[in-house]
């Protein structure tokens, strides 16, 4: 799992919207994966210490290289780039990697002790590695507090990254139906293609191409990730979620209130558009 450049300033922002001071609960070790230029630019690089994984040599080893090729000279610690907002990291996994990690089997019930604890969860692809991924979410959303913000991401198509891919909806709805508002959602495409706002109503491509060539080009992608980012407004019972294209038949008063709370998040194309140029700084 790794902080990239391309999630790094939806992480931000997350980060920025957290309460502070705070404990911050991540899912497996969150390696800062990005370029010293767009870690200047976003937040300086000043008291960040410097990170040498000498131990773990292999660990995002091509994204390493390619960092280095583009002019990166040093990798920073993911405690010292969350102390910059005034967080502090709690590291779960079903093993450790660094010796700093909470042994902590997604798969199953959460523990008591670690329900509505934290302030902030940041999962930069775990979810997709537990087989129980409906119990994996729910964990996710029981670790927060009234109040707190979740960054999540995982593959919509990765061939044999993990377990699961995930769909638009499984975010929105499970979000949605278990006391969430969606702050952000977007989905990376691949290489030159960009961003995009990923709908959970459309059951064709998610991404919108300028012409048949990009959109014939989908037979060799095997690199599209979705984030979001969801805030806990109110404390619920977890329930599983209903689809929201079925909801529109089953229970259409759940599918309209669906709808509104996702205006100017995947229905607003005019903003979406305007999003879609900001985030091609990147």
């Amino acid at each position: 799992m790794a902080i990239d450049n391309n999630f790094f300033k939806t992480l931000v922002k997350t980060l920025k919207f957290i309460d502070k001071p705070a404990r911050v609960a991540c899912l497996g070790y969150p390696d800062l994966m990005c370029s010293e230029d767009l870690l200047e630019k976003e937040v300086g690089l000043d008291n960040l210490e410097l990170k040498f994984k000498v131990e773990y040599p292999d660990i995002h080893s091509k994204l390493r290289k390619k960092l280095i090729e583009e002019g990166t000279k040093n990798l920073y610690t993911t405690e010292s780039f969350f102390k910059k907002f005034n967080l502090t990291m709690d590291v779960f996994d079903i093993f450790s990697h660094t010796g700093k990690e909470k042994i902590l089997d997604l798969n199953e019930p959460l523990p008591l002790k670690y329900k509505n604890k934290y302030k902030g969860v940041v999962d930069v692809g775990t979810l997709e590695h537990c087989f129980n991924v409906g119990q994996a979410f729910k964990n996710m959303c029981d670790m927060l507090e009234v109040g707190g913000i979740v960054f999540t991401a995982a593959p919509s198509y990765k061939k044999n990254h993990g377990f699961w891919n995930f769909c638009s909806t499984a975010f929105t709805d499970g979000f949605l139906q278990n006391g969430f508002e969606i702050i952000d959602i977007v989905g990376i495409k691949p290489k030159e293609l960009g961003f995009n706002k990923p709908n959970p109503e459309d059951r064709k491509v998610n991404y919108y191409y300028k012409d048949m060539r990009q959109e014939a080009a989908l037979a060799e992608i095997d690199d599209n990730v979705i984030m979001c980012v969801a805030k806990k407004v109110k404390n619920i019972n977890f329930k599983w979620p209903l689809q929201m294209k079925y909801a529109k038949n089953y229970n259409n008063q759940l599918y309209q209130t669906l709808k509104d709370k996702l205006k100017g998040k995947v229905y607003d194309r005019k903003k979406i558009k305007r999003e879609e140029k900001a985030r091609k700084s990147l």
